[in-house]
């Protein structure tokens, strides 16, 4: 697993994956890699218009995926919105 920032778009895995795209300034990604294979399992984005950061990256005993960082104003993170 790891979190960070990215502006623009960018991909992660195989170039045929989807594109994560900021919604403006800098966004979140988390992602997680095949231990074995090194390949991209999955990747995910949040954020808003203002700068927005993955610092840290978590993951608890059933599996959920946590990460901390900085959002600046309000921030969406699938259904939810942090302010």
């Amino acid at each position: 697993y790891a979190a960070g920032a990215f502006t623009g778009s960018t991909r992660f895995g195989r170039p045929t994956a989807a594109p994560l795209v900021a919604a403006g300034g800098e966004d979140v990604f988390a992602w997680r890699l095949d231990p074995g294979t090194g390949d991209a399992l999955w990747a995910a984005r949040g954020g808003g218009a203002g700068g927005d950061a993955g610092h840290d990256v978590a993951v608890g005993s059933d599996g959920s995926v946590f990460v901390a960082g900085s959002a600046a104003g309000a921030a969406v993170f699938g259904a939810v919105t942090l302010v």
